[in-house]
């Protein structure tokens, strides 16, 4: 979760060579990393974050950008509709949002946690 997030999309940006797609929960890019993402081929993403997320707000900080703006990065960068298709799945979890290349999937809950999601 988060650190292993922010890894993943660093990863994603800095050695596309080498990672063909990334899953990030509760991660986000730092905003002092961002000129430094050119990666190399579009790279599906799975981004998943709880909107009220107070560890890693949604809406980001001073240091790292808000979840929006990653998730508008992949949709530029792989080349994807920017119309988000919705799929409801209320078993798991209330939306997940998939586009083209990138699934990212918003939770409305408090916690930084997402492993109480009862099935």
């Amino acid at each position: 979760m988060s650190n292993g997030g922010f890894m993943s999309h660093a990863l994603a940006c800095e050695l596309s060579n080498r990672i063909a797609a990334i899953a990030s929960v509760t991660g986000s890019i730092d905003k002092d990393r961002m000129p430094f993402c050119d990666p190399q081929h579009n790279t599906p993403v799975m981004q998943i974050h709880g909107t009220a997320d107070e560890t890693v707000p949604y809406d980001g900080n001073f240091e790292f950008l808000p979840v929006d703006s990653v998730v508008s990065y992949w949709v530029k960068q792989n080349h994807c509709d920017a119309t988000p298709e919705f799929t409801e799945v209320r078993i798991l979890l209330p939306s997940i949002y998939v586009l083209l290349n990138i699934m990212f999937t918003v939770v409305a809950i408090k916690t930084h946690m997402w492993n109480y999601l009862k099935l």
